[in-house]
């Protein structure tokens, strides 16, 4: 397996990439932010246990398209302007496209060693990102030859509008979800039986994607073991995957 090619993405594109991908390493429980702006130093969110550590996880992302030594000068600064931004955190993960050699990264560790701070910090660099990405077969199709503009998102996150509307939004989900019961617990005995896939079909505006949202909602979301995305870019050859 190549390499993930990061010269051919955006501060954006990496965002969209780590979302999902912690979504589905860290757990349902992860939190990402997406508002514009300045935003406190904090890309994501996470309270609970997370590989053996306990607490609340602040997540930052640094996408830096240069070269490698470029990249790690620009993350020594990032990281002295990040230790600043801690808050009652007790645990900091900076993650990044640059590939760190051992030195490196520990140089980092000593300029967090060297702060007040008694958070506990992890580096996620291109390699630890990588060996991740692998696990997950289904971020291979972002970054693969059956798309190089498809992007995965959380629902949450891909639908963030819908599910805070008020009932002013014609687009609302925050309205209460009535009958489909039956189609409901088709999808559940899809989650749970051996089929591949399953087509949600009908005309325009019946209710479709709000029925899939209330499935996601009610379903998906109270088993620990799934997680729902949503793929946002329709030119995909399904055959490959």
């Amino acid at each position: 397996m190549e390499k993930i090619n990061w010269s051919n993405y955006n501060g954006e594109d990496f965002q969209r990439f780590c979302n999902s991908l912690l979504s589905m390493e860290v757990g349902k429980k992860f939190l990402p932010y997406l508002a514009p702006g300045k935003d406190g130093g904090v890309d994501g969110f996470y309270e609970g246990t997370y590989n053996g550590h306990e607490g609340k996880w602040r997540f930052q992302y640094k996408f830096h398209n240069v070269p490698r030594k470029q990249g790690f000068n620009y993350l020594k600064k990032d990281l002295k302007n990040e230790i600043s931004n801690i808050k009652n955190e007790d645990h900091f993960v900076l993650v990044t496209n640059v590939e760190l050699l051992p030195q490196e990264y520990q140089e980092l560790v000593e300029i967090w060693k060297g702060s007040t701070k008694n958070v506990h910090l992890e580096i996620w660099d291109g390699a630890k990102l990588f060996t991740l990405y692998l696990q997950f077969p289904i971020l291979l199709g972002w970054f693969s030859d059956i798309s190089q503009t498809a992007q995965l998102q959380d629902y949450k996150v891909a639908f963030k509008s819908n599910l805070e509307g008020t009932y002013e939004y014609a687009g609302t989900f925050n309205v209460p979800f009535i009958s489909r019961e039956g189609e409901i617990g088709k999808l559940k005995e899809f989650l749970l039986g051996d089929q591949k896939m399953v087509i949600v079909s009908g005309e325009a505006g019946i209710g479709k994607t709000r029925m899939v949202i209330e499935f996601f909602k009610t379903v998906v979301d109270n088993i620990d073991e799934w997680v729902a995305l949503v793929l946002l870019n329709r030119n995909i050859d399904f055959d490959k995957i």
